[in-house]
């Protein structure tokens, strides 16, 4: 309802909304998939789902792109069912599938119901929202978790998404072990962003201990609706799911064997509750904890690659390369044993080395080392890339790398990324990369669909090509990845403009220009920690993407003299003063801001200038 209410005017004449909500979150998109992922690895096929919250639907969304032939769904409020059709204007509604059917009732006293009356369920996803709150807290008990067990059929799958908003690593534990004692062989898997891998978590479990058949799970990954679910969150192998695998939860529940979360004690409820810090769960003081021979992975049958394994790890770990994975992979090595080829280990720990922001230029040799010595590899050259286009700001340098080892592997990865670093700099380069990655293998990188419209725009491509690329741009905008895309509201404003929707293109733009504002803010303030930490390598990557997003910006600008002040590098610290004048808009404004700047690093003030013949003082040329 606030959707429309705070942007009417992005709703285009026909009623659907440009940016088609609600978005598909990661957590509850996974604790739909994910559950149903791993059934068949008993050989029997899934019928019926329960879905225990409905939410803004997202989980119910996942599984109705299944083969489920039934979709129970068991709400507290009705209100929330009433509200879901709303958030899905302009898609299709998850509650019109003819295989749903809500209940209004507790989560609790429907599964009561359900085992008085023999009912029972292949998948079941609980998706309450904090277990401290009334309402919901008795659904992450130990009896609760017992009551789902007698609710499962044999071979059934239980996930059940812990959010670790407000949340301690006592309670944390506390579920955990409580969950362990009811489904043994469970497992604790991320389901958050890169940004924060840990904060909201997915338990997975059944009836008895499940070894992951690698098969078996290629097979449901192989599956056209199912993958295309989780493509969404760039899980498309066994490998990328096994790599947001944290801890199988008897290894965590061994931390303290004696916790527990029951009806009677309520420790989680009463807890939290109390708190007024309301801080995230941190489970860095869990890995802290953790033995280095405690395995990562659950129990698996088959042939694995622990090289794809590890680069989805290295993905999963964002571009902070944080403490807490940094365990996790010590411990994931010493589980895969001799697995790990020797170049494997050392790319991954270089990559983590630069991602964790400690000096550089030790692990970039030895990756540099590594790529010269094991001409036929491409891992080292990938890991070079990834760090000069993220930390290290060399856009020329990092597509360099990726061009080299999509030489060496042919990968269409490799020719991706070679295209997403050109694109910043060269578009025409940027399309020939693209032009590298077979049709059929396109569907994988969806980012794509920018680069085409952007090439068709360019090339004054017809209407009926500019609208199917605008549905591209759109669909692309759907997902968490194009939402997070710094350019595709522009692209999709100068779409608009092409095709003579003035009104929409204006939204566009204006969206585009509040995107740009708040990444170009999240790049400053790392810049200003970087130069305070003496990082003046980090400070010019994250200032030069601060600058493209927001050119003149007068943040950016300060932030670019102090760190050619850092570097005592005097004519850049000179240019980078002019440019504070070059970008304002009069002569007093620029003498003004320049100034200001000089004050703070106690510089001489420079004396006003007299406005140039002709011209009114405080006036910009051409009136």
């Amino acid at each position: 309802l606030s959707y429309r209410q705070v942007a009417p005017e992005i709703l285009s004449p026909g009623g659907k909304s440009p940016r088609s909500p609600p978005d598909r979150a990661r957590p509850q998109t996974g604790l739909g998939s994910r559950p149903l992922t791993l059934q068949g690895l008993r050989g029997r096929k899934s019928e019926r789902g329960l879905v225990i919250g409905i939410g803004g639907g997202a989980t119910l969304d996942a599984l109705r792109a299944t083969g489920l032939g039934s979709i129970e769904v068991v709400e507290l409020e009705a209100g929330v069912v009433e509200a879901l059709p709303l958030l899905y204007r302009g898609r299709e509604d998850p509650l019109a599938d003819p295989r749903v059917r809500v209940r209004i009732n507790d989560g609790r006293n429907e599964l009561l119901l359900a085992r008085a009356e023999g009912r029972s369920w292949d998948v079941i996803a609980s998706q309450p929202s904090h277990p401290w709150l009334m309402g919901a807290a008795n659904l992450f008990t130990e009896e609760f978790f017992a009551l789902v067990r007698d609710n499962l059929s044999e071979g059934g799958t239980f996930g059940a998404w812990i959010n670790g908003t407000h949340t301690d690593t006592e309670s944390l534990l506390a579920i955990m072990t409580s969950f362990e004692r009811v489904f043994p062989g469970g497992l604790l898997l991320s389901a958050a962003s890169t940004a924060n891998p840990t904060k909201s978590l997915l338990l997975l479990g059944g009836r008895s201990p499940v070894v992951w058949d690698l098969a078996r799970m290629r097979e449901r990954l192989a599956e056209p609706a199912l993958a295309a679910a989780l493509a969404l969150h760039d899980v498309r192998r066994v490998e990328d799911l096994l790599a947001r695998a944290e801890a199988p939860l008897a290894a965590l529940a061994a931390l303290d064997p004696d916790a527990a979360n029951t009806d009677d004690n309520a420790f989680v409820e009463t807890r939290l509750s109390r708190r007024f810090d309301w801080a995230d769960v941190d489970f860095g003081k869990i890995e802290e904890r953790l033995p280095r021979n405690a395995p990562v992975l659950p129990p698996l049958r088959g042939e694995l690659d622990a090289a794809a394994l590890l680069d989805s790890v290295a993905a999963a770990a964002g571009p902070d390369g944080t403490p807490v994975y940094r365990r996790k992979l010590d411990r994931l090595l010493a589980q895969l044993g001799a697995a790990v080829e020797p170049i494997l280990r050392e790319t991954l720990d270089a990559e983590l080395t630069l991602r964790a922001g400690e000096p550089a230029d030790p692990a970039v040799s030895r990756l540099q080392s590594l790529a010269r010595h094991h001409p036929g590899r491409a891992e080292p050259l990938r890991a070079l890339g990834r760090h000069w286009a993220r930390r290290g700001g060399d856009l020329a340098a990092a597509a360099a790398a990726f061009e080299e080892a999509w030489r060496r592997s042919g990968e269409s990865s490799d020719a991706y990324d070679a295209a997403r670093a050109w694109h910043s700099l060269d578009r025409e380069a940027s399309w020939g990369w693209r032009d590298r990655i077979p049709p059929a293998e396109s569907d994988r990188f969806p980012r794509i669909a920018v680069y085409d419209a952007e090439r068709a725009l360019a090339q004054g491509a017809d209407r009926g090509a500019l609208e199917r690329h605008e549905r591209a741009v759109r669909a692309y905008r759907d997902t968490r990845e194009g939402r997070k895309y710094a350019r595709i509201d522009r692209v999709l404003a100068d779409l608009a403009t092409a095709l003579g929707r003035d009104r929409e293109a204006r939204a566009y733009a204006d969206a585009d220009r509040r995107r740009r504002a708040a990444r170009a803010g999240e790049l400053v303030r790392l810049a200003e920690t970087a130069l305070g930490e003496g990082r003046l390598s980090d400070a010019q990557g994250a200032l030069d993407g601060a600058a493209g997003l927001l050119p003149g910006d007068f943040a950016v600008l300060r932030l670019q003299v102090q760190l050619a002040r850092a570097r005592r590098d005097a004519p850049a610290t000179a240019a980078a003063l002019g440019e504070i004048q070059h970008w304002a808009r009069t002569l007093e404004r620029g003498v003004a801001a320049e100034n200001r700047v000089r004050a703070e690093l106690g510089l001489p003030l420079r004396p006003p200038r007299p406005a140039p013949t002709g011209l009114v003082a405080g006036q910009p040329p051409g009136g």
